[in-house]
């Protein structure tokens, strides 16, 4: 994993959570998830976790249908507003 990777992932439970999705996502998407927040694109992140960066942005979609956004900011708004209680 990707340095700062860990701590993000361990926090994304709370976030689910928060989301009322506790179980939400698989692994991958989850891993996914965290690297987007980190500010990974699909390339970057296609290599870190072995994939082509088509299958990224497929994961990408589907985690974003799941969080009820419409743009990579507004998740990035959604996740740190939630992780600090503000939302």
């Amino acid at each position: 994993m990707m340095k700062g990777t860990l701590a993000l992932f361990q926090n994304l439970r709370t976030l689910f959570h928060y989301f009322g999705r506790a179980g939400w996502g698989r692994s991958k998407e989850q891993e996914i998830l965290s690297l987007m927040l980190l500010g990974h694109g699909n390339k970057a992140i296609g290599i870190e976790k072995n994939v082509m960066a088509d299958t990224v942005k497929k994961h990408r979609a589907q985690i974003m249908a799941k969080m009820e956004v419409n743009s990579l900011a507004e998740l990035l708004s959604l996740c740190k507003d939630s992780l600090r209680g503000t939302s």
